[in-house]
């Protein structure tokens, strides 16, 4: 379902309704502790609210890395104060 929301989300009416759709599916992604998907769809809406949200939420060492290499990689800023991160 969410997959069928963000392939959506691109032909929106306008951009009030493209960040609806786009919250919905963060907000899914999140209940189900998807947290890297729910950052993917964060950096989407540009949203760094979100992404410290779902930063300090997620408490596995392995995820947590792999999303901040997907911070890096899209030059969002973020500081961890674990230095593994």
């Amino acid at each position: 379902m969410c997959n069928y929301l963000l392939s959506n989300s691109d032909y929106a009416a306008d951009t009030e309704e493209m960040v609806h759709i786009l919250r919905t599916a963060h907000d899914v992604f999140r209940k189900f502790k998807k947290y890297p998907d729910a950052l993917r769809v964060a950096q989407k809406m540009n949203n760094m609210e979100l992404i410290n949200e779902i930063m300090s939420e997620c408490t596995d060492k392995t995820t947590l890395k792999q999303m901040s290499f997907m911070l890096a990689r899209q030059r969002n800023p973020y500081e961890s104060e674990d230095s593994d991160l």
